[in-house]
């Protein structure tokens, strides 16, 4: 039987690294020691299994969070907690949602990526 072997997996690898970092800046450790939730956490800007999203950042850590996740993902990962503290910090302006009618998904657009 084949299986994954996370510990190969560069997203996993990653966070495992930054785990007491990321806790410290904000991020509840039973989103943080779970490698789905932490993605699901990074891409939606929240965690709901945990009643956490990115206004638990402080002000005074999101800059700190923002240099950790765009040093790992670059700069126009487009991912929601990446933005939402890009918009805290004044360094992207326009951030709309739309909902796609047709297909029921969620369309990010960014003026500024």
């Amino acid at each position: 039987m084949a299986f994954k072997q996370s510990n190969k997996d560069r997203y996993f690898r990653w966070r495992r690294k930054h785990t007491s970092e990321l806790i410290r800046l904000g991020i509840p450790d039973i989103i943080v020691n779970d490698n789905h939730r932490f993605w699901i956490a990074v891409q939606e800007a929240e965690y709901a299994g945990a009643s956490w999203n990115h206004e638990h950042i402080s002000d005074k850590d999101a800059p700190e969070l923002l240099a950790l996740l765009t040093g790992f993902l670059g700069q126009n990962s487009n991912q929601d907690l990446q933005t939402r503290l890009e918009m805290r910090l004044g360094l992207r302006q326009d951030f709309t949602e739309k909902t796609s009618y047709d297909t029921g998904l969620l369309i990010k657009d960014s003026a500024s990526n």
